[in-house]
């Protein structure tokens, strides 16, 4: 609870439209009652006499968001670049926390913190164990210097709110937003809690975390699931999905020509591109008109190739490697099938809201995905496409065949595919409620 407080002219002469705050003896400041005035508390000091402003006093063209952001140098980390532009356009600053040095791919004030291991990674017994345990530590928490160099970039451009993308990110910002009584959301993507979740050392810190006042966001529902099973609580764990333009993308329609296939991914085990190549080669074997777009790089580049050889169905498939989002747009956008295997595997991650699948299910694409993670929640079974079990590439290849010869069947489920889209994840959905989470207007 807190009360009004007269606390004489020199205040009340301040901006009218803020409303001064006197926080009640002993009580914890919560993030609803913002930014103190240009004061940085110093650990343990009492807040019974502190004058403090509400956030939801602040006038909207004077709130300002911080958004929290790792490795913003990669162009294909297209969510990052939409919230940073469409959550709050104009008033957005950056922390950019950089694995590598790099600088950030943003035209908004940023600020650069570097988190670059010390230790050499390559080696190899009990030195590379001590190396990977030192860097670690040296890459999941800021030091003194960081934090204040933060907390002055935070003041100068007189943030409000802060964002955090992935718990990781919101474990590292937690004690400079506690320390500024800053109102601090952590969304969670997916390898933060499916990978990382299910280590030790992290669920350590996730602990401090999901008990701080901080609040909690998950991308999907799939997601929202696995934040409580280690340890978060379900009421304190906000349900904001990622954007997808699909109201911009002109709808793919179904005719009698030759089905065309595409498949977005990263080309890492847990994406099954193998398993999916594998789909459509005995697709292609019963329907050799069908074609198949690779769109995505990684570590299974060569396998990948070298299994296309194999199988024998190179005129059949265009390997695009790494696209400019626009550039992948153009190749769904010209398809009539997506298709992604994806597969649980230990230690490797677990697919969460899977944009790509909402970009092709957005033009109207049919999707054909396994039952995995998130792209369970999107996928329902002969209605907005087909589910198939991981790893069973013979059932991929018939509900292909099928799709591909029937363009009747591929347009009505290609609608209703979209039409889930521009319902539950239009920018017009999304960012007036991810507003609301994080406290703005």
């Amino acid at each position: 609870m807190t009360f009004a407080a007269g606390v004489g002219e020199g205040a009340q002469s301040r901006r009218d439209s803020y409303t001064l705050h006197l926080i009640a003896s002993g009580q914890r400041l919560t993030p609803k009652t913002l930014l103190l005035e240009g004061k940085l508390l110093a650990p343990g000091e009492r807040l019974d006499t502190v004058c403090a402003m509400d956030v939801e006093a602040i006038p909207a063209q004077d709130q300002v968001l911080a958004v929290i952001v790792p490795d913003l140098f990669h162009a294909t980390q297209t969510f990052f670049h939409e919230h940073i532009a469409n959550i709050h356009p104009g008033r957005t600053v950056v922390v950019h926390l950089s694995s590598n040095s790099n600088r950030a791919l943003t035209d908004v004030p940023v600020l650069e913190v570097p988190l670059v291991p010390r230790w050499p990674a390559h080696r190899s017994g009990l030195a590379g164990k001590l190396a990977g345990f030192a860097n670690n530590i040296g890459t999941s928490r800021l030091n003194h210097q960081d934090r204040q160099r933060i907390a002055s970039f935070f003041k100068e451009h007189g943030v409000t709110h802060l964002l955090a993308e992935f718990a990781t990110s919101g474990v590292l910002i937690l004690p400079v937003a506690e320390r500024l009584r800053l109102p601090l959301t952590v969304l969670s993507h997916g390898w933060d809690i499916n990978i990382l979740g299910e280590g030790r050392v992290w669920r350590s810190r996730y602990a401090k975390l999901f008990g701080s006042h901080a609040q909690l966001a998950a991308v999907c529902e799939f997601l929202r699931g696995r934040m409580v099973r280690i340890g978060a609580s379900a009421e304190k764990i906000s349900l904001i999905p990622c954007a997808v333009d699909a109201g911009s993308f002109e709808p793919v329609l179904h005719g009698p020509e030759p089905a065309r296939v595409v498949m977005v991914c990263r080309l890492i085990e847990q994406k099954g591109p193998l398993q999916g190549l594998r789909a459509f080669a005995l697709a292609h074997r019963e329907r050799p008109e069908l074609t198949l777009d690779i769109v995505g790089n990684g570590p299974l580049n060569a396998a990948l190739l070298s299994e296309i050889d194999q199988l024998q169905i190179g005129p059949a498939v265009r390997f695009h490697g790494d696209l400019a989002h626009r550039d992948t747009l153009k190749v769904v956008a010209r398809s009539h099938i997506f298709i992604q295997h994806c597969m649980t595997l230990p230690g490797k991650g677990i697919e969460s809201q899977a944009i790509s699948l909402l970009e092709a299910m957005g033009h109207g694409l049919v999707p054909i995905v396994t039952r995995h993670g998130g792209m369970a929640d999107h996928v329902t079974n002969g209605e907005r496409g087909w589910l198939v079990e991981e790893g069973d590439e013979a059932m991929m290849a018939r509900q292909i065949v099928a799709m591909a010869d029937d363009p009747v069947r591929r347009q009505q489920l290609g609608v209703a595919a979209r039409d889930y889209v521009l319902k539950f994840f239009s920018r017009a959905t999304i960012y007036p409620a991810m507003r609301r989470t994080l406290g703005l207007r």
